[in-house]
Protein backbone atom coordinates (compact mmCIF):
# COMPACT_ATOMS: atom_id res chain seq x y z
CA UNK A 1 0.00 0.00 0.00
CA UNK A 2 2.81 2.39 0.86
CA UNK A 3 4.44 1.78 -2.52
CA UNK A 4 1.20 2.73 -4.27
CA UNK A 5 0.88 5.94 -2.23
CA UNK A 6 4.43 6.96 -3.13
CA UNK A 7 3.57 6.59 -6.82
CA UNK A 8 0.45 8.76 -6.46
CA UNK A 9 1.52 11.47 -4.02
CA UNK A 10 4.45 13.79 -4.71
CA UNK A 11 7.67 13.15 -2.81
CA UNK A 12 10.13 15.81 -1.73
CA UNK A 13 13.86 15.10 -1.83
CA UNK A 14 15.96 17.61 0.13
CA UNK A 15 19.76 17.80 -0.05
CA UNK A 16 21.55 19.95 2.51
CA UNK A 17 25.14 20.80 1.60
CA UNK A 18 27.20 22.29 4.42
CA UNK A 19 30.19 24.36 3.43
CA UNK A 20 32.48 26.67 5.38
CA UNK A 21 30.78 30.01 4.68
CA UNK A 22 27.41 29.02 3.25
CA UNK A 23 24.80 26.28 3.33
CA UNK A 24 22.95 25.14 0.23
CA UNK A 25 19.55 23.47 0.07
CA UNK A 26 18.52 21.67 -3.10
CA UNK A 27 14.92 20.48 -3.23
CA UNK A 28 13.33 18.33 -5.92
CA UNK A 29 9.74 17.17 -6.13
CA UNK A 30 8.94 13.89 -7.86
CA UNK A 31 5.64 12.17 -8.60
CA UNK A 32 6.44 8.56 -9.38
CA UNK A 33 9.62 8.79 -11.45
CA UNK A 34 8.76 12.16 -13.03
CA UNK A 35 10.51 15.34 -11.88
CA UNK A 36 7.87 17.98 -11.12
CA UNK A 37 10.12 20.83 -9.96
CA UNK A 38 13.55 21.57 -8.57
CA UNK A 39 15.08 24.57 -6.84
CA UNK A 40 18.17 25.64 -4.93
CA UNK A 41 18.64 28.19 -2.14
CA UNK A 42 21.74 29.40 -0.33
CA UNK A 43 21.76 30.42 3.34
CA UNK A 44 24.37 32.15 5.47
CA UNK A 45 22.71 31.21 8.76
CA UNK A 46 21.76 27.66 9.66
CA UNK A 47 18.69 28.89 11.59
CA UNK A 48 17.15 30.22 8.37
CA UNK A 49 18.00 26.97 6.60
CA UNK A 50 16.26 24.86 9.25
CA UNK A 51 13.17 27.05 9.19
CA UNK A 52 13.01 26.80 5.40
CA UNK A 53 13.22 23.00 5.52
CA UNK A 54 10.55 22.75 8.22
CA UNK A 55 8.15 24.91 6.22
CA UNK A 56 8.87 23.07 2.98
CA UNK A 57 8.42 19.58 4.42
CA UNK A 58 5.04 20.45 6.01
CA UNK A 59 3.44 20.38 2.56
CA UNK A 60 4.39 16.77 1.73
CA UNK A 61 3.30 13.39 3.04
CA UNK A 62 6.61 11.83 1.98
CA UNK A 63 9.94 13.63 2.17
CA UNK A 64 13.55 12.46 2.26
CA UNK A 65 16.44 14.51 3.62
CA UNK A 66 20.15 14.00 3.03
CA UNK A 67 23.00 15.89 4.67
CA UNK A 68 26.23 16.29 2.71
CA UNK A 69 29.54 17.80 3.62
CA UNK A 70 31.58 19.60 0.99
CA UNK A 71 32.88 16.37 -0.60
CA UNK A 72 31.67 15.80 -4.17
CA UNK A 73 31.67 12.00 -3.86
CA UNK A 74 28.55 11.88 -1.68
CA UNK A 75 25.10 11.28 -3.10
CA UNK A 76 21.59 9.97 -2.63
CA UNK A 77 19.41 7.89 -4.91
CA UNK A 78 15.77 6.93 -4.27
CA UNK A 79 16.41 3.18 -4.06
CA UNK A 80 18.15 0.56 -1.94
CA UNK A 81 18.35 -1.94 -4.80
CA UNK A 82 21.90 -2.16 -6.13
CA UNK A 83 20.57 -2.89 -9.63
CA UNK A 84 18.99 0.61 -9.73
CA UNK A 85 22.37 2.33 -9.34
CA UNK A 86 23.11 1.99 -13.05
CA UNK A 87 20.06 4.16 -13.85
CA UNK A 88 21.81 6.99 -11.99
CA UNK A 89 25.23 6.45 -13.64
CA UNK A 90 26.73 4.89 -10.52
CA UNK A 91 28.93 1.88 -11.07
CA UNK A 92 28.73 -1.00 -8.61
CA UNK A 93 32.44 -0.66 -7.90
CA UNK A 94 31.84 2.89 -6.58
CA UNK A 95 29.70 1.52 -3.77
Amino acid sequence: MLFLLKKIFPQLFISIILEDKKNIVKASIYRGSKLISSNEKTFDKSENLLEYIKNLSKHFLFYHTALFLDAKEQGLIPSTNIQDCEHFNIGKISL
